[in-house]
Parts: structure tokens; sequence; C-alpha cells
């Protein structure tokens, strides 16, 4: 189980996510924008014991990511708010004699959302808060024979993207985003790994 420290990059995160909560329950609902989004893209785990260690591994890096949330304006260019998403981060393969094992991600995650249109079609945003990792595998082999892997790991998550509305409803979206994992060198090291992605994705608005 990963024990992250509320230091450093930490604080921040959730900071913004505890804002953008306060600023939209004080919000009025007619400036209220709920929306749904699905992603699709590359993503990468890293870090993982073992990864550095070449021909010893591959990746499967084809990630999707589902989210919810509600934005609220505060100005005429400028929006806060909430968002929980549920994303598959992909699985890395480890060969191994006589067994090999996969070891997949999945992340919870709640975030705060600020959107600035730059024009009346076109937007920026960033994203700051909090993910819960699930890091899971099978046939993992140990000297004591073999196990199932389940570790979990709390960690702050960013995000940077841009957006493009193509119609009162619908925007097309462009997200990078970062969840700091732990630092797992040695193949004893227990903890959840870092994990990158750059995914395409459409969000409908309510």
């Amino acid at each position: 189980m990963s024990r992250f420290p509320i230091s450093g990059f930490f604080r921040p995160c959730l900071f913004v996510a505890g804002l953008s909560f306060y600023c939209s329950s004080f919000a009025s609902t007619a400036n209220a924008e709920p929306y749904a989004e699905a992603d699709l893209g590359w993503v990468q785990q890293s870090g993982l014991p073992l990864q550095q260690i070449p021909g010893y591994n591959t990746q499967s890096n084809l990630g999707a990511r589902l989210a919810v949330g509600d934005r609220f304006s505060l100005t005429s260019k400028f929006s806060l708010g909430p968002e929980l998403a549920y994303a598959y981060y992909g699985f890395t393969s480890f060969s191994g004699d006589p067994t090999g094992f996969n070891a997949y991600s999945n992340v919870l995650e709640l975030l705060g959302v600020g959107t600035y249109a730059v024009t009346p079609l076109f937007s920026v945003f960033s994203k700051f808060g909090l993910g819960y990792q699930y890091l899971s595998g099978e046939n993992v082999q140990t000297s004591n024979g073999y196990y199932q892997l389940q570790d979990r790991g709390l960690g702050p998550v960013i995000a940077f993207g841009s957006s493009y509305q193509f119609s009162m409803h619908v925007e097309g979206v462009l997200t990078y985003s970062h969840f700091f994992g732990d630092s797992l060198q040695d193949p004893g090291s227990t903890g959840v790994p870092s994990l990158n992605s750059v995914m395409l994705g459409v969000k409908y608005i309510f």
C-alpha cells in the first residue's frame, strides 16, 4: 500500500480540488454546465520493478477514461468545477520462467478543473487533484510460489489540455495527464507506478 506524504506537490493538488468543490457549492445553478466525457489514447506505466531490463517486459499503451463533472462560470471567460473519473492506464507484461504476469493500472480520480475560454469556441484547461490507483496482476512468481498482485496507492494527479466546441452540446478534447506514483526501483518494492497519458476525447454538455 502506497503512503504518499501530504507535502510537496500533494497539498496544492488537494487545495485546488477542494477549492473547486467549494466554489461550485455557492455558484448559481443557472451557470452550471454538467457534462460527461469519454477519452481514448496513449498511456504509460513508469517505474515498475524490472521495467528497466531490456527484453523482459512489453507494455500495452492503449488506455481509456470516463468522467462526469460540472463547471461553473465565475467570469465570462473563466470557469471552475469538480470532476470524477475512472481511468484504465494499460498494463505491462513481464516475461518469466516458468511463467510471466501482467500488471494492470486502474485509477479513480477526483479533480478540480479550471477552464479559460481563449475564444468562444476554443478553450484551455488544467486539472489538479487526487487519484487512487489499483495495481493488479495474476501469476506473480515468488520464492514461495505464486500470488495475485494487489497494490493500492493515493497520489496527486495533474492534467493540461484544450477543447474545441463543435456545437452547443459537443466538444472535442485533447488532454495530457500525470499520476505521481511511488519509486519502485527494486524487484521487492511495493507501491504503485507513475502514469502518463495523452488522450483524445468527446465531451457532452447537458
